[in-house]
């Protein structure tokens, strides 16, 4: 018994005598410093990750804001980075991440809003152990939007940190809230500004289309980008894989807004300055929404098989003989599925 507890005190000493940074590895120990530069994943403070979009962002506000959520006290944890390529289609990253135990309370996907557009539950339910929402905002311009909130104490930091306008504050803008939540955990919301005007893209015009239920490319590029964005933040924060890839949105937003054009559903963008991708051929535009639609949605790339419709071709009716197959073999599969028995559940 003597033998095991000084071999229990030699192996805290020795723990002890360790460098910290074994102990804590530099780069999950706290939150970055104002100014430094970001890529890849950030650490919004004691460990807890999430992934950047592609390029370089620098850090420019961190603070600590008291939070009330359902009742409850708690504070999260807020970083905002801005994209070091001035012509970024995402130029501002703000994260918040709440550590604590959070009480319950209602999504904001569940509740009516007179101006949030595509809203997405991202196949979770209320009921859920974890809950995500996503959803848009259109804004006229960034600098009047900085004056609804300047007062906020969520927002006053990091208006304080952007000092003069940014040169996108004049653009309309579209506003992206999403969140990724444990039950009786911790959770992260994320705001994201992106800019469309330079692509020729009004997001008050996608505003109204959605809500009417009819969607231009720009609308799947948007969705696919969220769908994104959730997954990846959700694995890193929630499920701590330390190394998740974000999705792009530049080019395929790009390609949305020259498929549109050609559509004649929407307006020729301006030149954008400093872009790679900023003229591409069409079927590479083609190519860049089709691969945002994969990511977002697994199982679509299966179902667009036109195969199937050619597949039927005009075998059967040529041959009148196989009339006799078709005889009790296709009613008998018709007649035992019952399938009203799913549609009577509801």
């Amino acid at each position: 018994m003597r033998r095991v507890r000084n071999g229990l005190f030699a192996l805290i000493a020795a723990l002890l005598l360790l460098p910290a940074s074994l102990l804590w590895p530099s780069g999950v120990r706290a939150q970055p410093a104002v100014g430094a530069v970001i890529q890849g994943m950030l650490d919004l403070g004691g460990g807890n990750l999430v992934g950047l979009p592609d390029g370089r962002w620098r850090v420019i506000s961190v603070f600590k804001q008291p939070r009330k959520i359902a009742g409850m006290d708690t504070v999260a944890h807020t970083v905002a980075v801005q994209s070091e390529d001035p012509a970024a289609a995402v130029p501002l990253l703000v994260l918040r991440a709440v550590t604590d135990r959070m009480n319950w309370e209602r999504s904001v996907c569940e509740e009516t809003s007179a101006t949030a557009w595509l809203l997405d539950r991202h196949d979770t339910l209320h009921s859920q152990l974890i809950t995500k929402c996503s959803r848009w905002f259109s804004i006229t311009r960034f600098s009047d939007w900085t004056r609804t909130v300047e007062t906020n104490i969520a927002w006053t930091p990091i208006l304080t940190a952007l000092g003069s306008s940014p040169p996108w504050a004049t653009e309309t803008t579209a506003f992206l809230e999403f969140s990724v939540r444990r039950w009786q955990g911790p959770g992260i919301f994320v705001n994201a500004f992106v800019r469309t005007a330079p692509m020729g893209i009004d997001p008050f015009k996608l505003r109204d289309l959605a809500r009417e239920g009819r969607e231009e490319p720009a609308h799947a590029v948007l969705r696919a980008w969220a769908r994104g964005m959730v997954s990846a933040s959700g694995a890193a924060f929630l499920d701590g894989v330390r190394t998740v890839r974000m999705p792009a949105l530049g080019g395929a937003l790009q390609a949305s807004a020259t498929a549109a054009v050609r559509s004649g559903t929407g307006s020729a963008p301006p030149p954008v300055a400093g872009r790679s991708d900023a003229v591409m051929s069409e079927q590479a535009a083609r190519d860049r929404i089709h691969a945002m639609l994969d990511q977002s949605r697994p199982a679509s790339p299966a179902a667009p098989l036109t195969a199937q419709p050619i597949a039927p071709v005009t075998a059967q009716p040529v041959r009148p003989v196989t009339a006799a197959p078709v005889i009790a073999v296709g009613p008998a599969p018709l007649v035992t599925p019952a399938s009203p028995a799913p549609v009577i559940s509801p």
